[in-house]
């Protein structure tokens, strides 16, 4: 019995001396210490399990202090995978974890706007100056598959040729995102943080070797870490030319950067209200092209074949594309201007017969106008027309048209003109021969 008392004293004391000895030989700058009984998972294991807990252990990619924004954000990496490792405040987690370290990370997995995240309770230096795991290479093409990306986010990759066309002059979220191409004008975000010193030292229109994380914002993208990662190619291939999509396709790409080509509808000097604002049509359909500032932009002209690259927004209900700037619209030609299409004012105010006329050239018959307003508003005057059948549509008739002095209350028009939207439809006509009394 004495004996077996003795041999638990001192399995009890070996015991302690045992963690008293892992306590004092953690690295200096150890954040946290996990349980004795954390049990360590693989980074992909613990990427499927969104709101558990979960221990992971991997070596930092990214010092944090380049890519974290003011906040506890970089990644780690093991054999299986990447995750990014998260918290709003940083100060708990000090000093910032650098390129090189393993850590051992404990908290809740969560995904914020598609990315999967780790949010730590605790975090542990295991070990400094450890080898950072090579970049894998992929193509461009990965960027846009969500199968072939997914598994990829989080890890340190290599795309050999991206394409920087314009870079932005304004920053959101403490760095830039600056829209990137392959050869075949398919595009991603390069989002290069401030602290990363990358900015300074890129050139618009140039072609670049890429070394990054795989991020996600609702869609992937890549976070360089150093101005090692973004390199200028020796040798620059031809500059990518963009595929034009028809307008109608185009159009339900929202928030997407497009090219498209159609004719020009009406001149925007009568049109544009001091803006670039006119209307293109392809064989598929039409849309509103948009810039608030005109400057730089060519002379756009009734019967102008144009090709244009820019994101499609939506404004009050009216489909746009906003050029990516002046020189991304191009006069290729000139083309006859599509017919107006007939319809019937309850063919161009309900929706369902209207959206899919809408920046097109139509035309309606024998409509009235009961009333003229005095004073324009907006560039403009909304003037109320009705058919026989007391339907109603507004006419949108902008001053620089001369078209306004020309009407008259009581009378029967035949209108011809631009089918647009200010949440809810309404007729542009373009010129004074637009508007024509029925016959």
């Amino acid at each position: 019995m004495k004996m077996n008392k003795l041999l638990s004293k001192l399995v009890l004391a070996s015991a302690a001396f045992a963690l008293t000895t892992t306590v004092s030989q953690l690295p200096l700058g150890t954040i946290g210490i996990q349980k004795a009984h954390a049990a360590v998972i693989t980074i992909s294991s613990a990427k499927s399990q969104s709101g558990s807990t979960v221990t992971v252990e991997g070596i930092v990619t990214a010092n944090n202090a380049a890519i974290g924004g003011g906040k506890l954000s970089t990644f780690i990496q093991d054999a299986t995978g990447g995750i990014n490792v998260f918290a709003q405040d940083a100060t708990p987690f000090l000093p910032q974890l650098v390129e090189g370290e393993k850590i051992q990370v404990t908290g809740q997995i969560t995904t914020y706007q598609g990315l999967t995240e780790i949010v730590p309770t605790s975090i542990t230096r295991v070990s400094t100056g450890n080898q950072v795991p090579a970049p894998q290479a992929i193509p461009f093409s990965t960027l846009n598959n969500a199968a072939q990306a997914e598994p990829l986010e989080g890890k340190l990759i290599q795309v050999a040729q991206v394409y920087i066309g314009a870079l932005p002059t304004v920053q959101a979220g403490g760095g830039y995102n600056i829209t990137i191409y392959d050869n075949n004008y398919n595009s991603s975000i390069l989002r290069v943080m401030n602290d990363t010193g990358i900015y300074s030292g890129l050139q618009a229109n140039k072609w670049y070797a890429v070394t990054a994380i795989l991020g996600e914002y609702d869609s992937y993208q890549l976070i360089p870490r150093k101005p090692a990662d973004v390199s200028l190619l020796a040798s620059q291939p031809p500059a990518p030319v963009p595929a034009a999509k028809p307008i109608a396709t185009a159009k339900a790409l929202t928030g997407q950067v497009v090219t498209v080509e159609g004719t020009v509808l009406a001149n925007n000097s009568a049109i544009g209200g001091g803006k670039i604002s006119t209307y293109i049509q392809d064989a598929t359909g039409g849309i509103n092209l948009f810039a608030a500032n005109p400057t730089g932009y060519i002379s756009l002209e009734e019967g102008d074949k144009v090709r244009v690259t820019g994101t499609i927004t939506v404004y009050n209900g009216l489909t746009e594309i906003i050029p990516t700037s002046a020189a991304t619209v191009t006069k290729t030609g000139t083309a006859p201007v599509p017919a107006a299409v007939a319809k019937t004012v309850p063919e161009l105010t309900q929706a369902a017969t209207a959206e899919p006329l809408e920046g097109t050239l139509v035309k309606t018959v024998k409509v009235k106008i009961n009333s003229l307003p005095t004073n324009p508003s907006g560039g403009g005057y909304n003037i109320t027309a009705v058919d026989a059948n007391n339907n109603s549509i507004l006419l949108r008739v902008l001053q620089a048209t001369n078209i306004y002095p020309t009407l008259k209350t009581g009378v029967w028009y035949d209108v011809t003109g631009v089918l647009s939207q200010y949440n809810s439809y309404q007729l542009i006509p373009r010129k004074t021969a637009d508007v024509v009394v029925s016959p």
